[in-house]
């Protein structure tokens, strides 16, 4: 499968979602701006944790705001609720 068409087909399930407005912008913008090997991860993801997105969601704005702040307390108790998520599906 082409670069192209998987990041159009995650873009369209980005789009299709339940997320909010600013949650599809935030994927979206993570998207349009990855390299080929974070799009082929996010595709397997979105396989892999089929509506799981909105999880996924709250995981990467902490860590956004973990590492905006410099948080590494925040940061290490985001990293265990991801293992844990993972573990979980």
């Amino acid at each position: 499968m082409d670069i192209n068409e998987i990041k159009k087909g995650l873009l369209n399930s980005i789009e299709t979602s339940t997320l909010s407005v600013e949650d599809k912008k935030l994927w979206s913008g993570l998207l349009e701006s990855a390299p080929e090997e974070i799009t082929i991860a996010m595709h397997s993801f979105f396989i892999d944790y089929e509506g799981k997105l909105p999880e996924a969601t709250e995981i990467l704005k902490g860590k956004i705001n973990a590492i905006k702040n410099q948080d590494t307390k925040a940061w290490n108790n985001i990293l265990k609720n991801e293992e844990s998520f993972i573990k979980e599906n």
